[in-house]
């Protein structure tokens, strides 16, 4: 079946041969145009990978945290069986989020799907190796905020994620909440009429076995029902402000709450998430290598890690950039994003193969191709 080409709105995506920007709130696109910018803006190393969704949840086409190799096992249905066929196919599993981070100010929740948005921007640096958003926002009662967010799936190491959150209040201040969560993600129903997304795993393909909180950091445990995965995932904080914070739990969520009356000035917000998976065996050890983890990330510093990923991205087009002379001022910045997807779809894949999406999408469900080298140049 051939799908309908569905090209992007060049007026929302301004040409730059060194980012792939997008200058339209997301509010204001439609569904697919949504779900294309989801994927554009995804963020990978070639083990995990995290869709370009917002960090407040809205608005939202299709969320995704993938490992690569993580999956449960569905029955595969036909419509007459045979002798030899196989009677059971994989899912890549969508995994807990935990992108989520929430702002409240004067009891007003920010909701990019509702907000006054006065300037826009979400940049994918290709140099950088980041995702970068710039906002500013002005709330019912007049008062203006900018908000610029940071986000990396590190190349440094596999299993982390990392996000920097900076809040710039007006004068005089206001009563600031903020709120991170870790939140899981039932696995997403099939597509109609898309027959690269099969039924999929039910909504009980991962259950959670342990649930740590402790300050500013929580860690899970999970199980795969049948195809006999552990999961251990984990966020950790660190907050820098002029103003005292108090830090709490929801009581129905446990997500984590800052609560403060900030006089002005700048708030920051470093976020670090972990994800390591391996055999059921491994159990009890997979929480403690979370929390490994989360410690060295906590040490370097999110500063650290956005410069050591700005020197393996440095490593990498030194010896990979393709030059192009041309009248089309997109082509370039069309080059460099595709190498840009390869580069984040293998570079720490090792003990794994490259999906057909890499970890973009569940599309193709996470399966490798026994074609994989030449779909991946072909599709780059």
């Amino acid at each position: 079946m051939l799908r309908e080409r569905r090209l992007p709105s060049f007026d929302a995506f301004p040409p730059d041969p060194w980012s792939l920007a997008v200058v339209k709130p997301e509010p204001e696109m439609a569904d697919d145009e949504l779900g294309q910018t989801e994927t554009m803006f995804a963020l990978s190393n070639g083990y995990l990978g995290i869709r370009g969704t917002l960090d407040e949840g809205r608005p939202i086409h299709e969320p995704g945290t993938f490992l690569n190799g993580f999956y449960e096992y569905r029955p595969i249905n036909y419509g007459e069986k045979a002798y030899g066929f196989p009677e059971r196919g994989q899912s890549m599993l969508n995994c807990p989020d935990g992108l989520p981070i929430k702002l409240f100010v004067d009891g007003e929740a920010f909701d990019m799907a509702a907000a006054d948005i006065l300037a826009f921007e979400r940049r994918l640096d290709f140099r950088e190796g980041v995702l970068h958003r710039l906002l500013e926002w002005r709330t019912q009662t007049g008062k203006r905020f900018h908000l610029h967010t940071s986000r990396l799936v590190s190349f440094a190491d596999r299993h982390l994620a990392a996000i920097e959150w900076e809040l710039t209040l007006p004068e005089g201040g206001a009563d600031v909440a903020i709120v991170s969560d870790f939140v899981e993600r039932y696995p997403l129903p099939p597509v109609e009429g898309d027959p690269r997304i099969e039924n999929g795993a039910d909504e009980n393909a991962i259950e959670l076995l342990e649930a740590r909180h402790a300050e500013t950091r929580s860690t899970f445990l999970y199980r795969t029902r049948s195809s006999g995965f552990v999961l251990g995932c984990g966020m950790d904080h660190h907050l820098e402000s002029d103003s005292d914070f108090a830090v709490g739990r929801d009581a129905e969520s446990e997500a984590l709450v800052f609560r403060s009356r900030c006089a002005g000035g700048t708030v920051k917000l470093r976020k670090y998430l972990a994800y390591h998976y391996g055999r059921a065996d491994e159990e009890e050890v997979m929480l403690a290598r979370v929390g490994a983890t989360l410690d060295e990330a906590r040490r370097t510093g999110f500063r650290a890690i956005r410069a050591r990923q700005e020197i393996d991205m440095a490593a990498f087009w030194k010896r990979a950039d393709v030059e192009v002379e041309s009248s089309d001022s997109r082509l370039q910045q069309v080059i460099r994003w595709n190498l840009f997807q390869l580069f984040q779809a293998s570079q720490r894949a090792e003990g794994h193969s490259i999906g057909v999406r890499g970890l973009t999408g569940r599309t193709y469900e996470g399966h490798y191709f026994w074609d994989t080298e030449i779909y991946a140049w072909w599709r780059e």
